[in-house]
């Protein structure tokens, strides 16, 4: 009965240890992936950067678009749209904003940039209802 009592509490002690090696490998992998997507990213907007100072707009063009699909956060989409509205890509560049605000409503660096472009647009009536969910923080 004893040497059950111990090959039981032998087999959760290794379990446990399993269950937790899986978990961190996991979480590893997970953090890899991201670092790989953010430098990928980075070499993606590097060459549209260079497209753009060669005046190949179309080129560029073509690259944000495929960028589009791998932007994960606010900040990924903020350079999509910096290098749009750079080129003059006025309707793509705002497509991309709404996009944006759509999976992050409550951004504020989003909602600036957004009314921002809105005001240069001269859809003031339209900046304004935005801005207004700025009052109070530092935009």
């Amino acid at each position: 009965m004893q040497c059950l009592i111990r090959l039981e509490k032998k087999f959760r002690k290794n379990s446990v240890f399993f269950l937790i090696t899986i978990l961190g490998f996991a979480l590893l992998a997970a953090s890899c992936k991201l670092k790989a997507e953010q430098k990928s990213l980075t070499s993606h907007f590097e060459m549209v950067d260079i497209q753009i100072g060669e005046n190949q707009f179309g080129d560029a063009v073509k690259q944000l678009k495929k960028i589009e699909k791998q932007a994960y956060d606010v900040w990924s989409y903020i350079g999509i749209y910096k290098r749009y509205a750079q080129i003059g890509e006025t309707k793509l560049a705002e497509k991309l904003l709404k996009k944006a605000l759509k999976k992050n409503s409550r951004n504020p660096e989003l909602k600036a940039i957004y009314s921002t472009f809105l005001m240069r647009q001269n859809r003031l009536e339209e900046a304004k209802k935005l801005a207004e969910d700025l009052h109070g923080t530092k935009y």
